[in-house]
């Protein structure tokens, strides 16, 4: 089981390479609502990724946007609103030993 220090290592990292390839995928131009696990946010377009953090919809991110949204995907994620990711939460299903 991860630590939680790994997950927030994780979570940043996974968030930083969300921002640096959004740019180069394709556009889909609609908001939508915040995914329920990691595997559907990294499925998604880049810029429908933008324009769900885009909360008040002039255009572009704001620092305060971005970190608003993460703590909502967070809390959105959290089934059981312990405060920590379980792997099945992480994921929205078991993990699998392909997942490792």
């Amino acid at each position: 089981m991860h630590t939680p220090r790994r997950l927030r290592g994780i979570l940043v990292a996974a968030t930083l390479a969300a921002v640096v390839i959004a740019p180069t995928l394709p556009s889909m131009a609609r908001a939508f609502d915040i995914p329920s696990d990691w595997l559907n946010f990294i499925q998604m377009k880049g810029m429908r990724a933008m324009h769900a953090i885009d909360l008040d919809k002039d255009g572009f991110v704001t620092k305060e946007e971005f970190m608003k949204f993460q703590e909502q995907f967070f809390d959105r994620m959290d089934k059981d609103k312990d405060g920590k990711l379980t792997p099945e939460e992480w994921l929205g299903r078991k993990p699998t030993k392909k997942d490792n």
